[in-house]
């Protein structure tokens, strides 16, 4: 999608989070993947067959209203998505920023996200092509109505309006990841020979924080082929400052200082 019709549709998108609904012009310009889970296409005798043949769907526990809270420190290092999921994501953000509700929406996202996890039962419920598009959305209006933010609720509304309910943990994952960058914070992973202790594992997150200019949460995997030290993962970016490291370095220098 060029440029210009990215942006054009997703301004339509936040006035549809607004007000809820979809335009076929939406769908023609809507950004697209390689393939989403759960929309492979099918003939409309399969969809007939299956639509007769289906079971009664089993519906998950209704959400639990709730009750906005003090920001908590967000998990994203195991967290994907996609280009579909941050154009959501991002229109998302934009409308909660506005509204002043993007912590709430973000706790309720966490929350979300663990729901419809690949092998969750409501995952494999919205995804299911057995079931009508009229009465998907009579499942999403039962669940959620009432019970997340109603800017969250729209969302969905329009996820299932637009065929891309697959796409839910995408989109929560680049909503997620959108606001732990917006409130400066990165998840470091620490592999460590031997677990630090709480004063260790402290100090080796201030002053990574400081270098990064960001408040971090730490959490360490012991590796004990590392031998001492520790290597630093955060986003994309490894930094290994370990001894089995330096020895690696050591040898490779005496090597090479023999051969010459």
């Amino acid at each position: 999608m060029a440029d210009d019709q990215r942006k054009g549709f997703w301004q339509r998108l936040k006035d549809k989070f607004k007000g809820q609904g979809s335009s076929p012009a939406d769908k023609a310009n809507e950004p697209t993947v390689d393939h989403q889970p759960g929309h492979e296409t099918e003939s409309s005798a399969e969809k007939q067959e299956q639509h007769q043949n289906k079971p009664d769907p089993v519906e998950p526990t209704p959400a639990k209203p709730q009750t906005p809270s003090e920001p908590t420190v967000l998990s994203t290092s195991e967290l994907k998505t996609d280009n579909v999921g941050r154009v959501y994501a991002e229109a998302l953000l934009e409308l909660s920023q506005e509204q002043g509700v993007t912590d709430e929406i973000a706790s309720q996202m966490q929350d979300l996200l663990r729901l419809v996890g690949e092998d969750g039962e409501l995952h494999r419920l919205l995804i299911n092509p057995a079931i009508a598009d009229v009465e998907r959305g009579a499942i999403i209006q039962r669940v959620f109505e009432g019970k997340v933010n109603s800017l969250l609720y729209k969302m969905l509304r329009v996820l299932c309006d637009k065929g891309r309910l697959g796409s839910l943990p995408q989109v929560a994952a680049g909503y997620l990841i959108a606001v732990a960058d917006l409130r400066g914070q990165v998840e470091v992973i620490a592999y460590v020979a031997t677990p630090l202790d709480g004063g260790e594992s402290v100090r080796v997150a201030e002053q990574i924080g400081s270098a990064l200019g960001k408040t971090v949460t730490l959490t360490q995997k012991v590796d004990e082929s590392l031998i001492g030290g520790m290597k630093i993962k955060f986003g994309d970016k490894l930094i290994d400052a370990s001894v089995a490291s330096q020895l690696r370095n050591m040898k490779n220098n005496m090597v090479a200082a023999g051969r010459a």
